[in-house]
């Protein structure tokens, strides 16, 4: 581009050839003052970042003109001897400005560009700004909601928290209750199993005593009857008789009061263990009846109702035992045998 410039104005430097040499030409041309300064003003002005179209540089062409003025007013004073050298050093000073002014428009261009992105920038970053705002504004906004929200899961928590506590310190209660109800049945069969093998053992030992005294008395009639005795045997014989008889009624009424007397003890002993069944868990039932579930009810009213079973049976056990060993507990007194024996 500066060559082809510098080209069009060759001719013109040509005229000026035959010219007288200038006295005392330096080596620089003099650029006027004022050139330089504009040159120099348009370089130092600082960027201004508005919206409005960066400057456009001077145009070549009046740049050239100005240099091919100087030239012309220069080549009056040169003499016909330097007028080669001088046109070197103008082509030279030429070409030094044309690389400058190229030199000052990329620049130029470097900071209209520098200056264009400087503003793309700052616009995403003060849209950014501005979205952050209204983020920061909402989360303000919400801060107070999620203040009352964690207030209130904090007082659900301690609310869960009391209550179970309240639930473990009952299920201990229960348990403790489960606990000892369950030494005392143990204690309470362990108990009845022993009191029960020894009234079966006194019984049986009654029943055979009973049968003893019975063949005794059919040996001692068996014997009267098929003895003859002499007349004068008689009555040593009737008071040993009567002496026996009587010794005998007394052991039998003795025998018939003490097993009279353990079968109502042991009829006491079942029917107390019996009301003790019934009458135990009556309390701890009501007290669980108010606060347990229905399944809880149920369950507990399953129990009661095995309990029940479980206490009929034993009712049944019992009046079979004693219409199998006594039955004339539950029967009216006869007449006693050995009250007629006597009469007879």
């Amino acid at each position: 581009m500066s060559e082809s410039t510098y080209g069009e104005y060759e001719p013109e430097e040509e005229r000026f050839e035959d010219f007288g040499e200038a006295d005392d030409v330096g080596d620089d041309v003099d650029i006027p003052e004022s050139d330089m300064t504009e040159s120099a003003t348009e370089e130092d002005q600082p960027e201004q970042h508005t919206d409005l179209p960066p400057p456009t540089p001077p145009p070549m062409n009046h740049l050239l003109g100005r240099h091919n003025h100087l030239l012309h007013s220069t080549s009056i004073e040169l003499g016909e001897d330097e007028a080669d050298r001088t046109e070197e050093e103008l082509t030279n000073k030429v070409h030094k400005l044309q690389s400058q002014v190229s030199e000052l428009e990329e620049d130029h261009l470097y900071k209209n560009e520098q200056e264009v992105r400087l503003r793309n920038e700052n616009a995403a970053l003060q849209e950014r700004a501005t979205m952050l705002e209204e983020e920061n504004s909402r989360l303000k906004e919400d801060i107070p909601r999620f203040k009352s929200t964690i207030e209130r899961l904090k007082e659900d928590k301690t609310a869960m928290q009391e209550h179970l506590e309240e639930t473990n310190q009952l299920r201990e209660e229960i348990s403790q209750e489960h606990r000892e109800l369950e030494q005392r049945a143990r204690l309470d069969r362990q108990q009845y199993e022993e009191e029960r093998l020894a009234n079966h053992m006194l019984i049986e030992e009654m029943n055979k005593e009973l049968e003893d005294l019975r063949t005794y008395k059919v040996d001692n009639e068996r014997l009267t009857k098929s003895r003859s005795p002499s007349f004068l045997d008689m009555p040593s014989r009737y008071n040993e008789l009567e002496r026996e008889i009587r010794k005998l009624k007394e052991e039998n009424r003795g025998l018939r009061e003490a097993n009279e007397d353990l079968n109502v003890q042991m009829l006491n002993h079942s029917f107390q263990e019996g009301k003790t069944l019934l009458d135990g868990p009556s309390s701890s039932l009501a007290s669980e009846l108010e606060t347990a579930s229905k399944d809880d009810v149920v369950e507990a009213l399953r129990e009661q109702q095995e309990m029940n079973a479980r206490m009929r049976q034993y009712i049944d056990r019992i009046l079979m035992n004693v219409l199998e060993h006594n039955p004339a507990i539950l029967e009216n007194k006869e007449e006693d045998p050995w009250r007629k024996l006597e009469l007879e």
